[in-house]
């Protein structure tokens, strides 16, 4: 039997949602032997003797690259899909290499679709025998997928006496600090990350404090205009620190703030009205007939994401609260509605198909490439070895260690991969996509 390997941060949110459909195809179509780790625990590799790893992404944390790297170095191929893959001409270097230093070290990386296929060859024309279009897999799920209703969803949080749900997708605002506030971060790995974030976006960063105390406020005033309104604010998967994002202060009745307690999906589902900065899950909530409206935009990027032109824009009080109004009103925006055939060829030129069949255009590369030949795996050495099971050892019995106060709140030991998570993903998605498999046949 082949044997995948899937490095993962955590066993909820947007990347394993992501690489899950292409699980499935793998197990139940292809009958692969497919294992789920966390991303810091290299030791189990060896010892599972994969015949490809597949990744969610390599560009965005560090640890995805060391650990691209390391396998790399050993002989394993390896794949990977791309989580934010809205590629814009102007940050192009930052979106396809993220902390990388420019190799890729994947054998074949996919990309959403052929207008960033382009984009990046303008650049980086060698990439050419390693990058290919698989179209956006995380989008397949609202072909496949059924999701918890706003009824649902109001009673599971016991907030069935709002009517009415605005959702709101938090931006990686946490990495965003002045420089007093800066000065009296104690903590290594939060003071390292905001200087990579300065580093990446340099003389934008002051744009993003603007952006970020201008969000605040806007919703701030809109959350306190609107009591009868509950308003769903949700975290991006890749916080490190809680409690200095966009929403900070923003602790009232009417709010309720989540980050992994739930399925993106689900979250969107559940409200009338989906409200960003600057995200993909604008996507998403078009492919689930939702409305969407834009909070400052960052329109210091001149070629902002064309996700912007399907959805309306607000940049003050009185204009999101008149848009919010009309739609309580009438159940629609005119603006909104007037985008509708913008949205369509933006949904084309963003994450290519929505046909459901993204994760099957991977899972049958996949299939060729380990067919392709036999990797010849390099041991490691002693001292490695030694290292990567001590690790492997912090990861097993990290629940103790953080009880003991032993590492601080955001280390690496305490991103968990659970088989429980797994097993009740398989339990509650697996009947869907056999549906959907099985009407394909």
């Amino acid at each position: 039997m082949k044997k995948v390997l899937v490095p993962l941060w955590a066993s909820s949110g947007r990347d394993f949602q992501m690489v899950m459909p292409v699980v499935y195809y793998l197990e139940k179509v292809k009958h692969y032997n497919v294992k789920i780790i966390s991303v810091w625990d290299w030791y189990v590799v060896d010892k599972f003797k994969p015949d490809l790893v597949l990744f969610s992404a390599t560009e965005g944390a560090t640890n995805n690259l060391n650990f691209a790297k390391y396998l790399k170095s050993k002989g394993y191929p390896i794949v990977s899909l791309t989580s934010e893959g809205n590629y814009r001409e102007s940050v192009i270097e930052i979106m396809l290499w993220g902390n990388k230093d420019k190799i890729l070290y994947e054998d074949k990386k996919f990309l959403w679709s052929q207008r960033c296929l382009n984009m990046v060859l303008k650049y980086y024309p060698e990439l050419k025998q390693k990058i290919a279009v698989s179209g956006a897999v995380g989008f397949d799920r609202y072909r496949v997928y059924s999701f918890m209703s706003k009824k649902e969803f109001l009673e599971k949080y016991n907030k069935s006496k709002y009517h009415k749900v605005i959702g709101y997708a938090c931006w990686g605002f946490d990495l965003v600090r002045t420089e007093e506030e800066i000065k009296n971060i104690t903590d290594r790995i939060m003071r390292n990350e905001i200087e990579k974030f300065k580093s990446r976006y340099g003389e934008n960063f002051s744009n993003y404090l603007v952006a970020k105390s201008n969000i605040s406020n806007l919703l701030k005033e809109t959350i306190k205009n609107n009591p009868d309104i509950l308003f769903i604010l949700k975290l991006h998967p890749g916080t490190l620190d809680d409690d200095n994002t966009e929403i900070k202060g923003l602790d009232f009745e009417n709010v309720l703030v989540l980050k992994y307690e739930e399925e993106i999906a689900d979250i969107i589902n559940s409200c009338d009205i989906w409200t960003v900065f600057d995200s993909t899950t604008t996507f998403e909530a078009w492919l689930l007939n939702k409305s969407t409206i834009h909070l400052f935009p960052p329109a210091f990027n001149k070629d902002a994401s064309t996700d912007f032109k399907g959805s309306v824009i607000a940049t003050d009080c009185k204009t999101l609260q008149n848009y919010i109004d009309e739609y309580y009103t009438s159940s629609k925006i005119k603006d909104f509605e007037d985008k509708k055939s913008a949205r369509k060829k933006i949904v084309e030129q963003i994450i290519q198909w929505d046909d459901g069949l993204n994760h099957v255009r991977v899972g049958e590369e996949i299939v060729k490439m380990i067919e392709r030949k036999e990797p010849k795996i390099l041991k490691d050495s002693i001292p490695t070895r030694i290292k990567l099971f001590g690790i492997h050892l912090m990861k097993k019995y990290s629940k103790y260690l953080k009880n003991m106060g032993v590492l601080n709140k955001i280390n690496f030991v305490f991103y968990q991969v659970s088989d429980e998570d797994i097993q009740k993903f398989k339990k509650d998605y697996y009947p869907c996509l056999d549906n959907f498999h099985g009407g394909r046949s």
